[in-house]
């Protein structure tokens, strides 16, 4: 999913899990975007592979064959699949941090599973089975996501996260 929804569902989460300080909704906000923290670096391998310097949505997927197994896509995989998730859930149990930390990157990942279809269909098990589990449909060729009705649906997420916390936080 885009990015604006994913901040949006950590401000959510931060404004109704009880007991959080204020530096710890930080962190969950933080940790509902980890996983997509390495996008540059899908760009950076677009463009290397890309021949006419002009990336659109499309090459999202026509370019997903090329860029497969470099390591362009390691920060991808490795946030991308159950055992990030998993291990910090196992360290939050251990040293009795907040349980929304890992939850958030989980919603992370569910959030992403219907929507990563072609090329970025997550690598759950990742790295030790390789095969993608694809989505219904690419969030970034739906029409909505492509143009200034972005932009639009981000600020609509901006006033509400603006509300959550001025009310919660």
């Amino acid at each position: 999913m885009d990015l604006g929804t994913h901040l949006f569902t950590g401000v959510v989460a931060a404004s109704f899990w009880p007991g959080l300080d204020l530096r710890q909704k930080i962190l969950v906000v933080l940790f509902a975007i980890l996983p997509d923290s390495f996008e540059w670096l899908h760009q950076l391998a677009r463009k290397h592979y890309d021949n006419d310097g002009h990336l659109v949505a499309e090459d999202y997927n026509r370019l997903s064959k090329k860029i497969e197994g470099h390591w362009y896509l390691w920060p991808y995989n490795f946030f991308h699949n159950l055992f990030g998730p998993l291990i910090f859930l196992v360290c939050s149990v251990y040293y009795n941090w907040t349980l929304a930390y890992s939850l958030m990157w989980l919603s992370h990942l569910l959030w992403d599973l219907p929507s990563h279809k072609i090329k970025l269909g997550l690598k759950l098990w990742w790295p030790f089975y390789q095969k993608r589990i694809h989505g219904f449909f690419d969030w970034w060729l739906v029409k909505f996501f492509r143009g200034w009705e972005l932009l639009g649906y981000w600020a609509i997420l901006t006033i509400m996260s603006v509300i959550l916390i001025r009310s919660f936080w």
